[in-house]
């Protein structure tokens, strides 16, 4: 891996949920709020790791035998919250997700996994989804969200490994190295759909 460069693992939801995080960016754009703009075609998501000196191969190696074992997972996004300058809607608790988001950080979180955010060793994980970054306008978008926010059902189907680079102190992506679906094999060697 290059210096300054770092992959991060991010769950990615199905055609039917992101259809419904769209509609939930475009009640900001409504508004004339400056919304995400993501960098990629399927841009909703859920970061679960992030890592740094890691080479891609063998993270994808390790996010493809951990995909192997999952279904995709149903969730109730049920509620709005605020970081710092960001709005972002969350789940309401899900042992599958949480048992992902464990068994993911197995391998690698004490040696290459040290993002406090998404570190299983920090213990501060929140399973979010980003809808606006901004300061100024953050007031203006929950009052635009409190008014279109209903709860809905989502389903985070497959994971990304998309490498960034950190220039100053801004990260930007670079590239995919690998979508992976979530796409359990059971005992006959068929696949759960």
């Amino acid at each position: 891996m290059k210096e300054g460069h770092y992959l991060c693992v991010l769950g990615m939801f199905d055609e039917e949920t992101n259809k419904l995080f769209n509609q939930l960016d475009g009640r900001l754009q409504d508004a004339q709020l400056k919304t995400l703009g993501f960098f990629q075609d399927d841009p909703w998501h859920f970061s679960l790791g992030v890592y740094f000196d890691l080479e891609p191969e063998e993270l994808k190696a390790w996010v493809g035998q951990v995909a192997s074992e999952y279904e995709p997972i149903t969730l109730r996004f049920n509620h709005l919250g605020l970081f710092p300058g960001v709005l972002f809607v969350e789940p309401a608790f899900s042992w599958p997700l949480r048992n992902l988001y464990e068994r993911l950080h197995e391998k690698y979180d004490d040696l290459h996994g040290d993002y406090e955010e998404t570190s299983r060793r920090h213990g501060l994980f929140t399973p979010h989804v980003s809808i606006i970054f901004t300061y100024e306008q953050l007031p203006l978008a929950v009052e635009v969200m409190s008014k279109h926010f209903q709860p809905f059902y989502g389903r985070m189907s497959k994971l990304l490994i998309y490498e960034y680079v950190i220039k100053g102190d801004k990260s930007f992506a670079v590239r995919p190295v690998a979508t992976i679906p979530l796409n359990k094999t059971l005992k006959n060697g068929e696949h759960h759909d």
